[in-house]
């Protein structure tokens, strides 16, 4: 419409210009008011004629600053309705149950990505006509940087989404192999079952024969199995992530366990500081009151009183005591810091943590365990004893691996497997009692890790070990009687008489 109305001012300006060629031919026929009118008109005319161009001009820029506006309104909406519905497509999908069902929900979420990227070129000149309508100050520019925030925010919401999704799917696909896998091994124990446990032993020789070579084979076919139970073994993603979930939850109440210690001690300071404080006023004013007392007793002396003997009896021999809040308050001190909780350091103290395969190779009677296979539990080496846990929340709870003692390490020696053929970074543990076990670790960085902390559970042994006639020693002297820990009452009064000296000093 505008264009058609610029098209009709179009031969307006043939007119004007038509207009000026007589104006210029009267103005050289034409003098004096004539002259002088004729121009003036002139300029009237060609002024009205520049500012229908002007005021043409600028419509015609409104009107394509609005059309723009429009048209990137018009953008965002479909691009939100897009969103939304992809949206939906993410949140509605159907739960798998099995395997093949996770991996058809992953092609189709690849799919939705696909989709997502291919509309990433209307989102680029979407955003970047809101932009250069932004930065040319619309006059509808705070509506235009709402619907460019709302559209930004609605992307980051389904890209976030998505990523959410995908994770999911892939936890749950390990999850379902994990169960597939699970199934497929306990339907062969199942199947393996009856061969073990039946009790055929043959009778001839042939039948033996024949017995002894079917038990190699199946003693083959579990040797190949094993790896498979010990990929089941390990740990899945999900369980990796609630383990490390617990672990921060683990460090998080002994932070607060360990701040809320330190509350408490300063407390118990400040206790003790306020005791040796009122101590000290206290023995001041004791000291003030003995000064004043024997003018008292001189005075109550000369109305006949029998008291000053008796008190200065009292000093001479030593007898006269503080008073009764001195003595209550003085063994408040030793109390507040007996009744602080000393823990053992070594006790506490993890030298390595972590999840370890053991196998029970060799028991104490010298013989081969009765169970030597392969189980992934969560270690943890303190000084002088080495713990087994299930997993590591069990060791928050303090349960070990089936309810087994701590190995002591007590005469222990331990060493770096290298040429073991059948694992990898596995190292051996001989106990003092002749048995031994077999740990292997994820790779040699973890494994110098627990041969440095080995060193340095079973070094404190041995420097107890070194020093044990000396140490037996001294623990066979008879603790001190307490006839000798207190002083002698001669001591105890020359203390006393020094302390009134003190306090006369003082005045």
């Amino acid at each position: 419409m505008h264009a058609a109305f610029e098209r009709d001012i179009t031969a307006l300006g043939k007119q004007v210009q038509q207009f000026q060629e007589t104006a210029a031919r009267l103005h050289a026929q034409y003098a004096g008011n004539r002259a002088d009118s004729i121009q003036a008109t002139e300029a009237e005319v060609v002024e009205a004629w520049k500012g229908l161009l002007d005021a043409c001009d600028g419509r015609r820029v409104r009107l394509v600053d609005t059309a723009e506006k429009f048209r990137f309104f018009t953008m965002v909406r479909d691009l939100m309705a897009w969103m939304e519905s992809i949206v939906q497509q993410i949140e509605t999908q159907e739960k798998p149950r099995d395997v093949s069902s996770v991996e058809l929900l992953q092609k189709y979420h690849q799919g939705i990505r696909s989709e997502i990227e291919a509309r990433g070129a209307k989102f680029s000149s979407c955003i970047d006509l809101g932009k250069a309508l932004y930065k040319r100050k619309h006059r509808d520019s705070a509506e235009i940087k709402e619907k460019l925030g709302q559209l930004l925010e609605k992307r980051k919401e389904m890209m976030f989404k998505w990523d959410d999704r995908w994770d999911w799917l892939r936890l749950l696909l390990e999850v379902c192999q994990f169960a597939r896998d699970a199934s497929v091994a306990e339907a062969w124990l199942v199947a393996q079952e009856p061969y073990v446990t039946s009790r055929d032993l043959g009778q001839t020789v042939d039948e033996v024969e024949k017995l002894l070579k079917r038990h190699e084979a199946f003693e083959k076919s579990t040797a190949t199995w094993e790896e498979r139970f010990s990929a089941l073994e390990r740990l899945t993603t999900l369980e990796l992530l609630e383990l490390r979930k617990l672990q921060q939850e683990i460090e998080k109440f002994s932070e607060e366990e360990h701040y809320s210690d330190k509350d408490s001690r300063r407390e118990d300071t400040g206790f003790v500081e306020e005791s040796s404080q009122l101590y000290t006023i206290e023995e001041q004013t004791l000291s003030g009151s003995g000064a004043v007392e024997p003018s008292s007793g001189l005075l109550e002396g000369t109305t006949g009183d029998s008291t000053v003997p008796a008190v200065s009896e009292m000093r001479e021999s030593g007898s006269l005591e503080l008073e009764p809040s001195v003595s209550v308050v003085t063994p408040k001190e030793p109390e507040s810091a007996a009744a602080l909780p000393v823990e053992p350091v070594g006790a506490e103290t993890v030298l390595q943590e972590g999840l370890l395969s053991r196998k029970h190779d060799v028991d104490s009677s010298g013989k081969k365990a009765s169970n030597r296979s392969w189980n992934n539990l969560y270690c943890v080496l303190k000084p002088g004893q080495l713990s087994a846990y299930k997993d590591a929340k069990s060791f928050g709870h303090g349960a070990t691996y089936h309810g087994e003692d701590p190995l002591a390490l007590t005469n222990a020696s331990w060493e770096i497997l290298s040429n073991y053929k059948k694992k990898k970074h596995v190292f051996k543990l001989r106990l003092g009692d002749g048995s031994e076990y077999l740990f292997q670790c994820k790779d040699e960085e973890e494994l110098q890790h627990w041969s440095q902390a080995m060193e340095k559970a079973v070094q404190p042994l041995a420097a107890e070990e070194a020093s044990g006639p000396s140490g037996a020693k001294a623990h066979s002297l008879p603790p001190p009687s307490s006839s000798a820990a207190l002083p002698e009452p001669s001591s105890a009064k020359k203390d006393k008489e020094k302390k009134f000296s003190r306090f006369a000093k003082k005045k």
